[in-house]
């Protein structure tokens, strides 16, 4: 079942759970910020500051999981560091 919850849940804790676990594989991170990035929002400091961190992943496609979700969660605040990169 599906269930719509008003005020949504924040995925606040999931970003601060991925942030104490730097050392987490690629595929966790990634599958992480794949389910930040769905929101459509990432507005919370936690998830904003993890997206951001791992704009700089030496793991390509860690990177990549952080593009998409800066993308699909219409992050304002890495656009300085994509241009950067791009």
């Amino acid at each position: 079942p599906n269930y719509l919850f008003d005020p949504p849940l924040s995925l606040e804790p999931l970003a601060g759970f991925l942030a104490g676990r730097p050392k987490e594989s690629p595929e966790v991170l990634a599958a992480g910020l794949e389910v930040l990035g769905g929101t459509g929002s990432l507005g919370g400091p936690t998830a904003t500051a993890l997206v951001l961190g791992l704009l700089d992943s030496p793991d390509a496609d860690v990177r990549r999981a952080a593009v998409q979700a800066a993308d699909d969660g219409r992050l304002a605040a890495a656009g300085p560091k994509l241009l950067a990169v791009f």
